[in-house]
């Protein structure tokens, strides 16, 4: 059996392309052969991160710019919050009572920043993801 590659466009036996349970047919889009310089420059934005810092740097500021001005409420209690921080981070996790990983403080209702919970890492990651 045979299927067309969509990448080099040439009819090739059904055993040089990839699984995949998006397609229909169970099977890759494109060939293995077509697939290997793809699998080779996967990495390019880590190399282009490293090589360009300066442009790097700049996106990221910009990004977090436009984050701060779509949620200004977050980031004015996350502001305060850490400004307070020694008065209102606890000593250990208020959910499981124990110290695993760095502490962080959650808001609940950011219109109250200063009413936060002290959780450690795997309880705030559990409190963002249910």
């Amino acid at each position: 059996m045979k299927k067309k590659c969509s990448s080099c466009q040439k009819e090739i036996q059904i055993t040089f392309f990839n699984k995949n349970k998006a397609q229909k047919d169970g099977l890759d889009n494109i060939c293995r052969t077509c697939r290997i310089p793809y699998n080779n420059n996967r990495n390019w934005f880590k190399k282009w991160r490293i090589t360009n810092p300066d442009m790097y740097k700049a996106s990221q500021r910009r990004g977090q710019k436009a984050y701060r001005a779509r949620y200004p409420e977050k980031e004015k209690a996350h502001l305060i919050a850490r400004k307070n921080k020694a008065k209102l981070l606890k000593d250990t996790c208020e959910k499981c009572g124990e110290l695993r990983g760095e502490l962080h403080m959650h808001h609940s209702d950011y219109s109250k920043p200063l009413q936060v919970i002290t959780l450690c890492e795997p309880c705030h990651y559990g409190e963002h993801h249910i």
